[in-house]
């Protein structure tokens, strides 16, 4: 039958504190020591990404400061360059109006010198045609000389009233 036996008990609970020892020590404790690890591994991994994560932080928002300094650089070109455009256009538009107004007085001159040489051949086909009809009305025939006197007084006479109309208008 079954008996119990007090040093078979004692011998079994030492057997069993032994054995709890043996796993402690030789099992439990490595891996409990594989587990830190483990734990330390991740506690430092988890620490990398936080400090990566910061940094990657901390470059974008350089990176969007300078891509609004950019932008901004960028519209004071624009400005700056919308700036110059107007200023060579104004310029450009100030030279084509000076040299309308040169091609114009140019235009005015050479219409008054025209003016004046058209005026001057009328002139002397005017005194022409009066030395031909005085000589007609005088019954003289017209001897070159005579005119060439008769035409002498006249653009004498004539150019003083050009002379005096001129200083008229002027």
């Amino acid at each position: 039958m079954l008996s119990i036996d007090l040093w078979s008990i004692l011998a079994t609970i030492v057997n069993i504190l032994v054995l709890c020892l043996v796993v402690k020590f030789f099992l439990l404790k490595p891996i409990h020591n594989i587990w830190k690890r483990r734990q330390d591994l991740i506690d430092g991994q988890l620490q990398n990404a936080s400090d990566t994560q910061a940094k990657a932080n901390e470059l974008k928002a350089q990176y969007e400061e300078k891509l609004s300094g950019a932008k901004e650089t960028s519209q004071q070109m624009v400005e700056q360059a919308k700036a110059d455009a107007k200023a060579e256009y104004d310029r450009i538009l100030q030279e084509a109006d000076e040299k309308a107004s040169r091609m114009l007085d140019d235009a005015k001159k050479s219409i008054d010198l025209e003016r004046e040489k058209s005026l001057r051949q009328a002139e002397g086909q005017i005194a022409a045609l009066a030395v031909d009809a005085a000589a007609k009305m005088m019954g003289q025939t017209a001897n070159e000389k005579h005119n060439q006197e008769l035409y002498n007084q006249f653009l004498a006479q004539a150019g003083d009233t050009l002379d005096e109309s001129d200083s008229n208008r002027g």
